[in-house]
């Protein structure tokens, strides 16, 4: 099966230094499933992998106007440190992960962690830079109509 809208794509992918000059990051693999053709990835990385299949492998370099935007005081917050997607215990300073509503990964600097609760930045660290993504696309297949209903309804407030 091809990658087309609506349907939910398994990928893993490494981040890769894109000059001698990036900031240090961790590289991955990460892996990710997400739901094509709902605004869920970057535009330009979601155009490259329309079409592509299981196994199917992309080295692909985003310029910084397809993937970071301007830093704002409006994305740091606190969250609970439970939602902290870490294969250990999250470390202040390191780039980790939450699972947001839509099962997407949402990733962010840790500024502090308080008690239970941490600061989380979610600032993008390179405003002006590129980043290169290895992606292998493990699995395709059609969306089930409960992931397009998460996706299409709305989140109550407080949720």
């Amino acid at each position: 099966m091809r990658i087309q809208k609506n349907c939910m794509v398994t990928l893993s992918y490494r981040l890769l230094p894109t000059s001698a000059a990036a900031p240090p990051a961790p590289e991955g693999p990460f892996k990710m499933q997400v739901l094509v053709g709902h605004d869920r990835l970057p535009p330009t990385l979601e155009q490259e992998l329309l079409g592509l299949s299981a196994g199917d492998r992309l080295d692909l370099e985003l310029p910084a106007d397809a993937w970071f935007g301007f830093p704002s005081e409006a994305t740091v917050t606190r969250l609970p440190l439970s939602a902290v997607v870490a294969p250990g215990a999250p470390q202040v300073g390191q780039v980790h992960h939450i699972m947001d509503e839509n099962s997407s990964l949402k990733p962010f600097r840790l500024v502090a962690i308080e008690g239970d609760r941490v600061l989380a930045d979610f600032n993008p660290d390179s405003p002006g830079s590129s980043l290169r993504l290895g992606i292998t696309i493990e699995s395709v297949r059609w969306a089930s109509i409960d992931e397009l209903k998460r996706v299409l309804q709305p989140v109550a407030p407080g949720r």
